[in-house]
């Protein structure tokens, strides 16, 4: 039989340690945390750890490519060649196979796209870091965005109709 003092030293270590898992807990890495907070009436503009993590990603993404296309040459450093490599990888391996017709046309779009999430997921390999793309917003905002400017290249490009693209040629509207 367990005295009433061991059954307390029970309960308060149990207490103890559910209180510590609550501030270790691997889902912590998911949580949104607001590091500068601003609101402005009814709207939120706080700078979160993903608004921060997305322009630490672009920052750095940009750095990298300036850094390693500054003073290019035609037998290219370790990073001029890495920069090549990704630019190359998009270009060959995602634009010239999935994207026959017009493809170097969406290329800036699709190189932009794959560099961000790229650096994304680079920045959120760093223990303790935050990773932007594993929230579903930020892949509905990309896939928004992709959607809306293909959709005004297509309308830009197409002076005619850009219905007849959906429908069969003899359907009237």
């Amino acid at each position: 039989m367990e005295s009433t003092a061991d059954a307390l030293d029970r309960i308060y270590f149990f207490r103890f340690f559910f209180f510590l898992m609550s501030f270790f807990s691997p889902l912590e890495q998911f949580s949104i945390n607001k590091i500068i907070p601003f609101v402005l009436g009814p709207l939120d503009f706080s700078i979160t750890n993903s608004s921060l993590l997305v322009f630490v990603s672009c920052g750095v993404a940009f750095l990298f490519y300036n850094f390693a296309c500054a003073n290019a040459k035609l037998i290219p450093s370790a990073w001029q060649s890495t920069a090549e490599f990704i630019y190359e990888f998009i270009y060959f391996t995602v634009l010239s196979e999935n994207v026959k017709k017009n493809g170097p046309l969406y290329f800036p779009m699709l190189f932009t796209i794959f560099s961000f999430i790229f650096f994304c997921n680079l920045m959120g390999m760093i223990p303790f870091s935050f990773t932007v793309t594993s929230h579903i917003v930020v892949t509905l905002g990309l896939a928004t965005m992709a959607f809306f400017l293909v959709s005004m290249l297509l309308v830009l490009k197409r002076t005619g109709s850009i219905w007849c693209l959906y429908f069969y040629p003899r359907e009237h509207l």
